[in-house]
């Protein structure tokens, strides 16, 4: 994704309620998302639909080939991470 179509998401999620937007306190050039207790709610209900998808997705998949792709998308988000020190190191296990 772009920096500008993050901005636009961003900004819709803001409006419509589902983040809050903070100054970063050590570089006011920089943003912190939060998302409120509006977004914490329908979790479970975006839980759901991401478990659907998935089935949708990779339900041709056996057991051992999910499992690896489990690992490669790790892998992925670590590779990530190590490039993008400021994200969560929950990022890796998510």
């Amino acid at each position: 994704m772009t920096k500008g179509a993050i901005t636009k998401l961003a900004d819709s999620l803001t409006a419509r309620g589902y983040l809050i937007r903070l100054t970063d306190p050590t570089d006011r050039r920089t943003q912190i998302l939060n998302i409120t207790q509006k977004a914490f709610d329908i979790l479970p209900a975006l839980a759901a639909l991401a478990d659907e998808n998935s089935e949708e997705s990779f339900g041709d998949l056996h057991q051992t080939e999910r499992e690896m792709l489990a690992q490669l998308q790790k892998k992925d988000r670590r590779g990530i991470w190590n490039n993008h020190p400021t994200l969560p190191p929950s990022f890796i296990q998510f």
